[in-house]
């Protein structure tokens, strides 16, 4: 047995796919601009001073020491 879809849902569909691409990409990448952008033009510095602050580094390693326990007491678990 085949369903077939009616044109008006193919027009839902599409309708609701465009709806989805615009109100999570175009953010998404406003944002990416925006984040991009330095002083004088377009650079990685808003990045890099976040990877080297003390804070960032702390929080990446608690959380990695986190994943490893995770993995390891998951694993005793079974």
């Amino acid at each position: 047995m085949r369903l077939s879809n009616p044109p008006q849902a193919k027009a839902i569909w599409l309708f609701v796919t465009i709806l989805f691409i615009v109100f999570l990409f175009v953010p998404l990448g406003k944002m990416l601009a925006l984040s991009l952008n330095v002083g004088d033009g377009i650079g990685l510095d808003n990045y890099t001073a976040i990877a080297s602050s003390d804070g960032f580094q702390q929080v990446m390693l608690n959380s990695f020491f986190r994943k490893v326990l995770l993995i390891v007491f998951s694993n005793k678990l079974d």
